[in-house]
């Protein structure tokens, strides 16, 4: 059963709160917009990171193509044996 003094504490402690916030609502309603931002920004980044997985075959795929990497075999193209400046 709810006590009558349970609930009177809680509404005495949420108007305790919101007297000490008060005075922070202006910067706390900025946060809040940049937050909401930021977060949207994020889900639209990574919406096209993983577009971009699918799109080249997956990250095994792009694994693969970074770690294997042959030297062409073309014969137009001569290897140095200097190295570069």
């Amino acid at each position: 059963m709810i006590d009558t003094n349970q609930v009177q504490q809680a509404f005495d402690a949420a108007a305790t709160v919101k007297t000490q916030l008060s005075p922070y609502v202006p910067a706390l309603a900025v946060a809040a917009g940049w937050l909401g931002r930021e977060i949207r920004n994020l889900n639209i980044w990574l919406l096209n990171a993983s577009e971009y997985i699918i799109a080249h075959g997956g990250i095994l795929m792009i694994a693969r193509k970074l770690l294997w990497n042959p030297a062409p075999n073309n014969p137009t193209i001569q290897q140095s044996n200097n190295p570069p400046l």
